[in-house]
């Protein structure tokens, strides 16, 4: 029988969220974060205006100590100057001489075709490398441009235009446990590569029109922390509830599980690589080895129904999981870690 998950998590990454213990570079860094999820969640109910909305940038203000009153000024506002930002001035466009396979190819005729200029669009992961099995999900990153809101009628037009993105990932993957990845081109300078690294950006696929300018970036521990303990929250929540005996919440476990692969070497090296660069560092003397080696052929075999009802994985493989995942966790609350983040975020 497989016992619940218990993972302590230290007090100090509660404290990230007391406004009386933080420092102006944490809150800026909430507010940033505040932003892009008050974006997002207006997508999603397709709204401009509630007070979900007005909350947000309510406290975006107390954050930041300044006054925005409209969307215009909150999606345009550059925080910039809260950060200590590393100039970099990084351009990202159209790949050339690249061969689509269909699923690419549909959403940049989407794009294309119906004239989309309010956002700009990539595709990323396997379905831009090509290297796609029946496991593969479709990751598209897209970044709102400020005009967007310069009045109602831009801003829903603009949604609707989005939403047909997102319709579409439906149409071409119907077990997806995410949609497209909502991002403000305001961001670019200070971006934090928490948000997506900069590395997988460059690897997509983009229209011929757009263009990607990163000016600065800048530190983002607290927030792949934050990206950490989210994901964390919905693997214990599968695997207390035992919710992974169909492809669907299967899949979201293994991925979710990837995922903190992922985050756990950002957090320990600083490098924002992509996901296959990541992995084909875990040697033989990695703790990580035969675990991921055999998730790994999981995925490569996935079926081609992802509405099977009748697909599941050994408690033996899950009480695997789970102790790489107290391994992971203890790993990332070591004393120099703790350290480091009272040292850049506290007063």
């Amino acid at each position: 029988m497989i016992k619940k998950i218990n993972i302590t998590i230290n007090e100090i990454f509660k404290d990230l969220n007391d406004i009386n213990k933080i420092n102006k570079k944490r809150k800026a860094g909430i507010a940033q974060k505040l932003r892009r999820e008050t974006l997002k969640y207006m997508v999603k109910n397709k709204t401009i205006d509630d007070l979900n909305i007005n909350t947000n940038i309510k406290l975006f203000n107390e954050l930041l100590n300044i006054k925005v009153n409209n969307l215009y000024d909150f999606f345009k506002l550059k925080i910039n100057n809260y950060f200590d930002p590393i100039t970099n001035n990084i351009s990202i466009s159209s790949r050339k001489n690249i061969q689509l396979n269909l699923i690419a190819k549909d959403f940049i005729n989407l794009y294309t075709k119906n004239n989309y200029s309010n956002f700009i669009l990539n595709i990323h992961g396997s379905q831009a490398d090509g290297e796609t099995t029946n496991y593969s999900d479709i990751d598209i990153s897209l970044f709102i441009k400020v005009c967007a809101f310069e009045n109602t009628e831009k801003t829903n037009q603009t949604f609707l235009e989005i939403d047909s993105i997102n319709r579409l990932m439906n149409y071409w993957d119907k077990s997806s446990h995410h949609s497209a990845f909502i991002n403000l081109e305001t961001d670019f300078k200070c971006y934090p590569e928490a948000f997506m690294p900069i590395s997988v950006l460059k690897l997509g696929i983009m229209p011929k029109n757009n263009l990607i300018q990163i000016q600065s970036t800048r530190d983002g521990l607290d927030l792949l922390f934050e990206n950490y303990f989210n994901i964390l929250k919905i693997i214990i929540t599968i695997i207390n509830q035992k919710k992974y005996f169909n492809t669907i919440v299967l899949k979201q476990l293994l991925s979710s599980y990837f995922m903190l692969l992922i985050l756990e070497f950002q957090i320990k090296e600083r490098e924002y690589l992509d996901k296959k660069s990541i992995f084909k560092k875990i040697n033989k003397n990695n703790s990580h080895f035969d675990l991921l080696n055999i998730l790994s052929k999981i995925r490569e075999k996935w079926p081609t129904n992802n509405f099977s009802p009748n697909v599941g994985i050994s408690d033996s493989l899950i009480l695997k999981i789970m102790k790489q995942i107290e391994r992971m966790t203890n790993n990332i609350q070591s004393p120099n870690l703790l350290k480091e983040i009272k040292l850049k975020y506290f007063l």
